[in-house]
């Protein structure tokens, strides 16, 4: 079953996982639940994903 494109079981694991201490960071144009669950939410202009990706893995090399 999905819930606006996040299957239920990856969600309860991610709530478990953020009340046990992790951190979540979103990268997503739109306010979703599960931004609004993260720890930190990052509001990236619509198409601009593939740039950020190839940014952040040009700095890990």
């Amino acid at each position: 079953m999905f819930l606006k494109g996040i299957v239920i079981s990856y969600a309860r694991a991610y709530m478990d996982a953020l009340s046990h201490g992790a951190k979540l960071v979103t990268l997503e144009p739109r306010l979703s639940t599960m931004a609004a669950k993260s720890s930190e939410w990052h509001a990236i202009k619509p198409g601009h994903d593939l740039p950020f990706v190839l940014a952040f893995i040009h700095t890990l090399n």
